[in-house]
């Protein structure tokens, strides 16, 4: 009921003006976060799972990807990559 009340004694243009207001600031920052700390946090990340990936001797892909044909029976075609 509260809110009910709150909407309908509510200017909408006043509540557009703040909205925007609000949008004015966050979004900068919101966009100056990501930038500075996601995304370095992101590609670091990567690294270390690929640097894990190389160090744990797996070479399942390189196989793979060099001759496809050797893990299959009778000379049976690999599926599509």
């Amino acid at each position: 009921m509260a809110v009910i009340d709150w909407l309908i004694k509510i200017n909408i243009s006043d509540l557009l003006q703040n909205v925007i207001s609000f949008l004015d600031i966050s979004l900068p920052a919101f966009l100056a976060l990501e930038a500075l700390i996601v995304m370095p946090g992101i590609i670091i990340g990567t690294l270390i799972a690929y640097h894990r990936f190389l160090q744990s001797g797996d070479r399942l892909i390189e196989k793979y990807w060099k001759n496809p044909k050797i893990h299959y029976i009778d000379n049976q075609k690999p599926p599509y990559f």
